[in-house]
């Protein structure tokens, strides 16, 4: 049986590697033409850099094939930055855009976003799963965080409230994010840092410590070894 089976495997193995591709070429820029984009889905090891401008344009560097493979797929505003193919090795990808506004940014895996201007919205969501970076900066009514892994999210900006949810040994720093009332719940080995003028409410299940900033009022419950901690 076990003899049966083998043949079998060897050949899934090869048909999976024949879909792959491996980056060919000099790197080159490509515009992407693409409907009206105002949220982020990057999967991958991507660097995407974000300003924000009247109008939309959109171009990403990278090898020839490489870009021929990147989705284009934008729905209900969100672009879905990832390959229509699996990716063996390849050059960095870098994206630089301009967008008239951005209401979120998700990464997956190991690349980083960048929002090099303040985008300003009623509600922002920021998140990471991996090791990557996002590096946040808005002018929000309200801003949700939620970051799985050992990457890092960095706000800078001012908001409403905003809520906060690590699991993980990532960090969340949000001291130059200024908001009223802040909600954090941390659940990993990872540290917060966060500013609340008025309102904080804490729930630590894990090792990691909560870090703020300001005066709020204070309402914690704490089941693991983390700490509140005034800076």
């Amino acid at each position: 049986m076990l003899l049966l089976i083998l043949p079998v495997l060897l050949l899934a193995s090869c048909d999976d590697e024949a879909d792959c591709i491996r980056g060919r070429g000099d790197v080159e820029t490509r515009e992407f033409n693409l409907d009206a984009v105002n949220g982020l889905r990057v999967n991958g090891d991507t660097r995407v850099f974000v300003r924000r401008g009247a109008t939309q344009r959109i171009e990403v560097r990278a090898q020839p094939n490489v870009l021929d493979a990147i989705s284009t797929n934008v729905s209900n505003g969100v672009w879905d930055l990832s390959l229509d193919r699996c990716l063996r090795s390849h050059k960095t990808i870098e994206v630089q855009m301009t967008v008239p506004e951005l209401r979120s940014a998700e990464l997956i895996g190991s690349g980083r976003i960048e929002l090099l201007d303040e985008f300003e919205t009623n509600d922002f969501l920021a998140v990471l799963d991996g090791s990557g970076q996002l590096r946040i900066n808005v002018l929000a009514g309200r801003i949700t965080s939620r970051l799985t892994g050992s990457g890092s999210i960095d706000l800078a900006g001012e908001a409403g409230a905003q809520e906060i949810s690590l699991s993980g040994s990532g960090n969340v720093k949000a001291f130059g994010l200024r908001s009223g009332s802040a909600g954090v719940n941390l659940s990993g080995s990872g540290n917060v840092e966060v500013h609340a003028a008025n309102e904080l409410a804490v729930t630590i299940s894990g090792s990691g410590n909560v870090y703020y900033q300001g005066s709020p009022t204070i309402n914690s419950t704490i089941s693991g070894s983390g700490k509140v901690i005034k800076r």
